[in-house]
């Protein structure tokens, strides 16, 4: 189960802005993952440390909320051949209204060669419509979701759960995905 390691109120974006976006204090909310909780297709335990979430963070600002992961083994996802695959994915799970139900999925992934972030509205649709974009890097060995936040509606508070999918070997055709979570029930908060 993560642990939140802090929550940190980082104080007022304030002042003039010329953009016109909603001036909000920045905050921050961080949690560690225990390593080697990895689960896959069949409900057992596996070794895939590409997937094994170890720390989240994310950092709200004035505009955007940026999304991080760290996994137990890192490695760029556009060099890594299994996450060609459409079972090589994450999901950042948002919380917006207090009723702790999802209603925003962050998508993190790789598409021609780059990554990519696409935000859905979580409803009854099987394939629901991107709502916005958002930006995607590896950096200093951290996964990396930006989104900005009036696609999310501009929250007070923003509740996430970061969940890693893996295609362990998409190369086989009966490779099993890997799953991680973090936290692995609920939400860690940001406001």
């Amino acid at each position: 189960m993560a642990a939140p390691i802090l929550v940190l109120g980082l104080g007022a974006c304030g002042g003039d802005d010329s953009a016109g976006a909603p001036t909000h204090p920045v905050g921050r909310a961080s949690a560690t993952d225990p390593g080697a909780d990895v689960y896959d297709d069949n409900d057992e335990l596996t070794d895939a440390p590409y997937a094994d979430i170890v720390s989240i963070d994310a950092l709200r600002s004035a505009t955007k909320l940026e999304l991080r992961y760290a996994t137990r083994k890192p490695l760029d996802p556009t060099k890594d051949p299994n996450w060609v695959s459409d079972s090589s994915y994450t999901d950042v799970l948002l919380e917006t209204t207090g009723d702790d139900k999802e209603d925003f999925d962050v998508e993190y992934g790789v598409l021609d060669g780059g990554l990519y972030v696409d935000v859905y509205r979580v409803d009854t649709q099987e394939e629901p419509p991107v709502l916005c974009t958002g930006e995607a890097e590896f950096s200093e060995n951290t996964h990396v979701a930006t989104v900005p936040l009036d696609c999310l509606g501009d929250p007070d508070a923003i509740g996430y759960r970061v969940e890693t999918v893996y295609d362990q070997e998409a190369d086989a055709e009966d490779s099993l995905a890997a799953y991680d979570a973090a936290p692995d029930a609920g939400f860690v908060t940001v406001h």
